[in-house]
């Protein structure tokens, strides 16, 4: 399968990632009832955000559509986010952007927690931008980023104290990525290698690896390795039978 990769022959792709409802070709149409975005192979989407380049200026914005298709402006979202007259999703009133690769376009200004002074240059471009832009952030941020929303989940018995809930982030209808946070924090990233990572060749060795993060990677238990990216605070990644897991602590 194109993408896979193995480490020391162990670890196996899981479903193409589409990090969020990515920006589409096609074009804006408007009847007497309001606007929607025709794409080119002649969908539209319904009940969802997505991320458009309507003018295609390379920036991206978020917009929503109701059950028919209609783009929603100047109001409050069925999952209470803001859109101002043109449609765009914002965040104290400024209108959140990515470019249309799927990268953000505009997360310098974004505020971080003190204590999460994370290196975003860090993964060697191994991981996905948008992950490694994600960890560290607190929540609010982190949807802005993804562009899609979740409802906050009981933590596990073991990890309480650990972290104080997690979300289960849908990207599309095949795939998620699990976020846990503490004191709102997003403190683990997890999901698959192909939903978290990038993929320029179809394996990887683990010398490979160490080479694009590096570090010398540490084996843990059986096939699980790990990778210490930062200190202070510490970034780490995890890999382990197909599943990859972003740290901060």
């Amino acid at each position: 399968m194109k993408g896979t990769w193995l480490v020391a022959g162990a670890m196996s792709a899981g479903l193409i990632l589409t990090a969020a409802p990515a920006a589409m070709a096609g074009e804006w149409r408007q009847d007497t009832v309001g606007y929607w975005w025709q794409n080119d192979d002649g969908t539209y989407p319904v009940n969802c955000w997505q991320w458009l380049d309507g003018n295609q200026d390379q920036v991206a914005e978020c917009y929503y559509f109701n059950e028919n298709g209609y783009l929603l402006t100047n109001t409050i979202t069925p999952d209470l986010y803001t859109v101002n007259a043109d449609g765009a999703w914002v965040l104290d009133g400024v209108v959140q952007t990515q470019s249309p690769s799927g990268a953000p376009a505009a997360v310098e200004g974004m505020a971080q927690n003190p204590s999460m002074d994370i290196d975003r240059t860090m993964g060697g471009g191994l991981i996905k931008q948008v992950f490694i832009e994600c960890i560290g952030r607190d929540r609010s941020q982190v949807e802005a980023l993804l562009g899609v929303t979740g409802e906050p989940q009981e933590t596990e018995d073991y990890a309480i104290g650990e972290f104080d809930f997690h979300i289960d982030y849908v990207l599309n209808e095949n795939e998620d990525v699990r976020i846990d946070y503490k004191d709102n924090i997003a403190v683990r990233i997890f999901g698959t290698n192909v939903e978290l990572l990038n993929f320029e060749k179809d394996e990887y060795s683990l010398s490979e690896i160490d080479a694009i993060f590096g570090v010398t990677h540490v084996t843990l238990m059986g096939n699980a390795h790990f990778w210490n990216l930062q200190d202070n605070p510490r970034v780490t990644v995890e890999m382990f039978e197909g599943f990859v897991s972003i740290n901060a602590y």
